[in-house]
């Protein structure tokens, strides 16, 4: 198959298409195939995504991955929605005060309520350096502000996870 690219990526020709259908020519692909996303991966969608700083001043602890509610225990909200089911997943993408090392994929661990405080903790298929990859997608499927939006993983490869901090941009909507 011949790949068409415009010629002044060759030698600043006049505008127009080349094709590219040997070997030598095909060489000059390995630049674009070096920026693909082919470690990317589509994640498994979260029920929810933040739109702000999570409420009631959670505690990060990077040892167990988690984010605990601090003060009064309360149900956790996120995205005009309380979250009253362990195992939902929640797309955490506005906190660490700039740092951003707390965001994240992660799952209501621990109910909160009257008596509890609710704990999220870094979802298993997302909380390793390896399985943390520049471009992976995520969708969130409820809310009443980020239903039905998808993000990407920005930040720049090497992540180290729970010391690089982790952004994650709107893909736009079509």
């Amino acid at each position: 198959m011949a790949v068409n690219y415009p010629s002044s990526f060759d030698s600043g020709s006049a505008p127009g298409l080349r094709t590219v259908n040997n070997v030598t020519d095909r060489r000059d692909l390995k630049y674009v195939n070096a920026m693909s996303p082919a470690t990317a991966m589509n994640l498994t969608a979260a029920a929810l995504a933040t739109t702000a700083t999570l409420p009631n001043t959670p505690t990060w602890s990077s040892a167990n991955g988690t984010l605990t509610a601090s003060g009064a225990a309360t149900t956790l909200s996120v995205d005009g929605v309380w979250v009253t089911s362990t195992s939902t997943r929640v797309l955490v993408k506005n906190q660490g005060g700039g740092s951003g090392a707390s965001n994240g994929i992660f799952v209501l661990s621990t109910i909160g309520g009257t008596a509890t405080t609710w704990v999220l903790t870094r979802v298993s298929d997302f909380n390793e350096d390896a399985e943390i990859k520049r471009f992976s997608t995520i969708s969130a499927t409820g809310g009443t502000v980020n239903a039905g939006t998808k993000w990407y993983l920005s930040t720049q490869e090497p992540i180290t996870i729970n010391t690089t901090g982790i952004t994650w941009t709107a893909l736009p909507t079509t």
